[in-house]
């Protein structure tokens, strides 16, 4: 499982990020609108499906993939509880559809980044490479 996340370069990156926005938001008090408002859903799908992912190769199944309707039903489901209930349940929330198409957009990345992924194994695949590592 430790090769999932050591190829995974997205959800390094994605961590990386959302750590580095954290330590500048909330410790150095550095205020950036766009990432404080926007970023944080950008980012939470593709960790959130590379989650996922993996939890499906714990449960023994490594060849069956995140499909795309596994994705689309995570994004809506999170999209809705993010901005829809927890709104009702809390006011200090609030819905807003700028969210809705930053998750949307991590999903995006994913399926966008990981479909890179899949093409470049495959041509290191028919050079003779057998993984994404160099020999």
């Amino acid at each position: 499982m430790r090769a999932l996340f050591k190829k995974n370069v997205l959800f390094s990156a994605s961590l990386l990020l959302f750590a580095l926005h954290y330590v500048l938001q909330i410790w150095l008090k550095i205020s950036t609108p766009w990432a404080d408002n926007y970023l944080d859903p950008v980012l939470m799908m593709p960790i959130v499906l590379t989650l996922y992912a993996s939890e499906k190769v714990l449960l023994q199944k490594p060849n069956i993939g995140v499909n795309l309707s596994e994705i689309v039903k995570i994004t809506l489901i999170i999209a809705f509880v993010a901005e829809y209930i927890f709104p009702k349940i809390n006011s200090a929330c609030f819905g807003d559809i700028w969210d809705v198409l930053g998750y949307c957009s991590g999903s995006f990345l994913y399926v966008f980044v990981n479909y890179l992924m899949i093409i470049i194994s495959n041509k290191l695949n028919q050079h003779g490479y057998s993984s994404l590592t160099a020999p």
